[in-house]
């Protein structure tokens, strides 16, 4: 791949048979945080959290409540429902984030969001079918089991607990550790399996085959790799972080001063209320954000208005750790297949004998 500069071309470097030493492409994963401060980026990420936000918000407030009890299965499979759609939109937001990174990466191509937006829709069947077979797999491997145990635990005079033992002695081991062998390495692969769906593979099956190559094949590189991924993604959260709260401060400051009882003890109190609403480590239950949102006695409404932007951090890790994994893999495929980033072919662009 080569690009003009100048009038004359020059070499990404991203397009030689042999790929650079993988210290040097740490230097790439550290770059990939910006995407964290990226608009397009950003925005994306941040819609795509977006619904499973507002089901939690849902869930904390109707869900757990009088409604949930009194609607019975019908409730239950609403909730369902709408986390698996929410599930699909997200996604369908990290496929896009992985199209966009991949082809800055590989090809120095800048994708809109149109553009991202078509990729995502190609390959949609191919990514939705790639992220649920890690549950596929593992259902049919443990389902049997427990149906077979279940109908056997019915027969008379102790024969069914005689049966199940066998059962789980014959088929359950070579399953469990089938099982277990799938989850170790389809649990990190799922970290480049985006990716591999929407920039290269039109099969599931091809998409999780791929990724769990990849693991298998370079298993340290590959947790290095995620690692040091997730630590420039934090930098990037915190500095989203910093802006937010730089941008709290200034309106919890200018209510208190426009009060004619304002007090530096009511300006940290509104500002501790602002912060908390914003819940950084969404959606892991740290900080105590519950218990400080419910002391600033905020309303329901209030926190979700707050919470929403507060999703702009989460957004930000999301987007730099997804553009980070992309290039992940994108660096394995080069190195294993001998495929540089720069062979990324539009699907208009394929060769066909059609």
């Amino acid at each position: 791949m080569t690009e003009k500069a100048n009038g004359e071309l020059k070499g990404t470097g991203r397009e030689e048979a042999v790929p650079a030493r993988f210290a040097p492409f740490l230097e790439d994963l550290l770059v990939a945080a910006r995407a964290g401060w990226t608009p397009k980026y950003l925005l994306i990420a941040w819609l795509s959290l977006l619904p499973f936000f507002v089901l939690e918000a849902l869930w904390q407030n109707y869900w757990t409540g009088e409604w949930l009890r009194a609607g019975g299965a019908g409730s239950w499979l609403l909730f369902l429902g709408l986390a698996l759609l929410g599930g699909g939109w997200f996604l369908a937001g990290a496929g896009m984030v992985a199209a966009a990174a991949g082809w800055e990466y590989g090809r120095e191509c800048r994708w809109s969001v149109a553009e991202a937006f078509g990729q995502v829709r190609r390959r949609f069947v191919t990514l939705l079918g790639s992220a649920f077979s890690i549950p596929l797999v593992l259902g049919i491997l443990i389902l049997p089991l427990f149906v077979g145990c279940l109908l056997l635990g019915r027969l008379p005079w102790g024969a069914g607990r005689i049966l199940s033992v066998f059962l789980l002695a014959t088929l359950g081991i070579p399953l469990g550790l089938m099982a277990a062998g799938f989850l170790v390495l389809g649990i990190p692969a799922l970290l480049v399996m985006i990716p591999a769906a929407t920039l290269d593979c039109r099969e599931s099956f091809e998409a999780v085959s791929r990724s769990m190559s990849f693991f298998r094949a370079r298993p340290l590189k590959f947790l290095a790799a995620a690692g040091i991924a997730a630590a420039s993604s934090c930098a990037a959260a915190a500095a989203t972080f910093l802006f937010l709260a730089g941008f709290l401060g200034f309106l919890a400051l200018a209510y208190t001063l426009g009060t004619e009882l304002g007090s530096l003890a009511d300006f940290n109190q509104r500002l501790g209320g602002l912060l908390a609403a914003l819940d950084p480590c969404w959606p892991l239950p740290l900080g105590g954000a519950a218990a400080a949102r419910a002391e600033s006695g905020m309303g329901w409404a209030a926190v979700l208005l707050w919470g929403s932007l507060g999703r702009l951090i989460t957004a930000s890790w999301t987007a730099s750790f997804l553009a980070a994994m992309t290039r992940l893999y994108l660096y394995l495929r080069w190195e294993l297949d001998q495929e540089p980033p720069s062979c990324l072919v539009r699907d208009e662009e394929r060769f066909s004998w059609e």
